[in-house]
């Protein structure tokens, strides 16, 4: 199955904005949640954060505009730009082959095509996964909570306006998220802030595996499985888990339907096979 039509087919059923882009296929980006077309350059992606918008150009670079008080920008500065600035890495570098690109509150998180996962803006809660709480006017390079640099990432999703945590998919299907915990949305058993990211775990404390697609709501993730099921942790005042409660989650949950049964069947059909 094309990992990138499930991507977008879980974006539109469930109304969230999620990432899938594999590196071997880095020439082709990601699948967008919406499209434009700056300075002739050709289609780009485009991710909305808080107050400020980022595109990906179909170059592999990185271009934003609107608010910048955390640096959400990358342009080296804290000033609001009303025209896009080329977004850079932290040592002033433009960023390059990028392939899928996100945005939270105030930051921003990039997927370059050799898998790794870079962010810049604000980073209180340790959404930029950098070891820190600082935020950063330029992209950094993302690492888990024992400073490895995060490596073989394949989906990555923190698109929600008020979004503080990151979800990132690699390529063995495992899941793990990094930033703000305190309704357990980073599913590592705890409701303890990562600044840095952290092995996704099941109700039964086993590590998330066989995973496909991703996407961060609002102090809440959800996630679907090869398997055609869909699992979820965090906040679920409003029942959002779909477990048959209202009790935030710090593991992932399997979500259920009227009857009680946990959800299935929901991958979308296989497209041709690719060449």
């Amino acid at each position: 199955m094309k990992k990138t039509s499930v991507s977008l087919w879980l974006s539109l059923a469930l109304g969230w904005s999620v990432f899938l882009a594999v590196p071997a296929l880095a020439q082709t980006p990601a699948e967008p949640n919406g499209t434009a077309r700056v300075d002739g350059g050709g289609t780009v992606h485009v991710a909305t954060g808080f107050n400020f918008t980022v595109l990906l150009k179909s170059d592999g670079t990185l271009w934003a505009a609107g608010g910048n008080h955390f640096g959400q920008l990358a342009d080296g500065s804290t000033e609001d730009r009303p025209t896009f600035v080329q977004m850079k890495d932290i040592d002033g570098n433009p960023m390059t082959g990028v392939v899928a690109v996100t945005a939270g509150y105030n930051f921003a998180v990039a997927l370059k095509n050799d898998g790794t996962l870079w962010a810049t803006g604000g980073n209180h809660y340790g959404q930029l996964a950098d070891g820190t709480t600082n935020d950063r006017a330029g992209f950094v390079r993302m690492r888990d909570v024992d400073g490895k640099p995060m490596t073989g990432v394949v989906a990555v999703s923190s698109e929600h306006s008020l979004s503080y945590h990151t979800i990132a998919l690699r390529n063995d299907g495992t899941v793990w998220a990094a930033g703000y915990n305190a309704n357990g949305q980073l599913a590592d058993g705890t409701t303890t802030n990562r600044p840095g990211f952290v092995l996704c775990k099941d109700e039964r404390g086993a590590p998330m595996a066989g995973a496909m697609a991703l996407a961060a709501g609002h102090n809440f993730t959800v996630v679907l499985k090869e398997d055609g099921t869909l699992w979820a942790s965090g906040g679920n005042r409003y029942g959002q888990l779909a477990d048959g409660s209202n009790e935030d989650r710090a593991v992932f949950v399997p979500m259920k339907g009227a009857d009680g049964k946990p959800m299935r069947g929901l991958a979308a059909p296989s497209p041709a096979k690719e060449p």
